[in-house]
């Protein structure tokens, strides 16, 4: 199998070739990865955002599609053939031990249940969920988080109900993924607020909505805020243009260490405030409503560029940078 590898944090991913046991362990299928998108944590993965990473060298890649190649036994919930999306969030199935990779000079390269940076893994059965032959797409490469977390924050953290209006605080993928949804589950009003004029600009073909000029105040007051940025500072002055009802869902994670200052008074009046962890999605029930739900919608339009998976280095970089507003999709054909 050919891989991108984290070897040092701040430093461009390694190709190498590794290799990883024949033989599937109790839970395993082993995934020949078609599409694979750069999500924004794998960038703050590669930065270091969390600190020191003890794990040196690993595969990185946390959502995609492909088909199933190997499968421990006819026991599996797959069969060869399948094809599958691949997410980070555990859905139903077995969960497999951590599969071991191996270089050329025989050094162990670490990995977690999913790692889809590479033309071919084993990752446990509940990190892919069974999907239709024709959805292999460029498009189905980043429903397994982005657009995952987006239906599960409206669909299970917020109980969102039609007709309400809407704030979208940053608008990078998981932003984007919520403006794209925000027409399914009917808002009334869709306002965004994002510092970044290319990436506004970029959101303006996915769903019409209206600019908050500034976070600090508005004559607008919201029955929803979906907070993508983790920024103290706007997650504090999001709080404060909720309805006297509202809620504001907290999505973005705020760096270790920061914290929100909030008056407390309004939440005894029906404000509420709330953390969101993957939209508390649950795969193998979201996934099929989801490609249901997307059939309808022009997935496309949150797609920067598709390139194949060589160029990954450059991606990261263009991501990192801001010069890449929308999805890059990684192509391993």
């Amino acid at each position: 199998m050919k891989a991108a590898v984290l070897r040092e944090l701040n430093q461009p991913l390694e190709f190498l070739e590794l290799v990883a046991s024949k033989k599937l362990k109790v839970g395993q299928i082993r995934v020949s990865v078609i599409y694979t998108a750069i999500c924004g944590s794998q960038l703050g993965e590669i930065a270091g955002a969390k600190g020191h990473d003890p794990y040196l060298p690993h595969l990185l890649g946390h959502e995609g599609v492909g088909t199933v190649i190997q499968v421990f036994d006819r026991q599996s919930k797959f069969q060869v053939g399948d094809n599958v999306v691949l997410h980070w969030m555990k859905g139903s199935g077995l969960d497999a031990q951590v599969p071991v990779y191996l270089s050329a000079l025989g050094e162990t390269i670490n990995a977690g249940q999913l790692a889809t940076f590479a033309d071919e893994i084993i990752c446990s059965e509940n990190r892919a969920t069974k999907i239709s032959k024709g959805l292999v797409l460029p498009e189905y490469s980043f429903i397994g988080c982005s657009l995952l977390t987006a239906y599960g924050v409206f669909k299970r953290n917020l109980n969102f109900i039609p007709h309400s209006t809407l704030l979208i605080t940053g608008i990078g993928g998981i932003g984007q993924s919520s403006l794209l949804l925000s027409k399914y589950f009917q808002a009334a009003t869709i306002f965004i607020f994002d510092k970044n004029a290319p990436r506004r600009n970029f959101a303006q073909s996915i769903q019409p909505f209206e600019e908050l000029p500034s976070i600090d105040s508005s004559p607008m007051q919201f029955d929803y805020i979906i907070e993508t940025t983790g920024d103290p500072v706007v997650i504090e002055k999001s709080y404060n243009l909720l309805a006297k009802k509202g809620t504001l869902c907290l999505v973005g994670v705020t760096p270790q260490g920061n914290k929100i200052r909030i008056d407390p008074m309004p939440l005894h009046y029906g404000r509420n405030i709330i953390g969101s962890y993957g939209g508390s999605a649950e795969p193998s029930i979201d996934i099929p409503k989801l490609t249901n739900i997307l059939s309808r919608v022009d997935l496309s339009k949150l797609i920067s560029n598709v390139t194949p998976f060589q160029n990954i280095n450059r991606e990261i970089q263009a991501l990192s940078s801001g010069i890449t507003c929308g999805k890059t999709v990684l192509s391993l054909l």
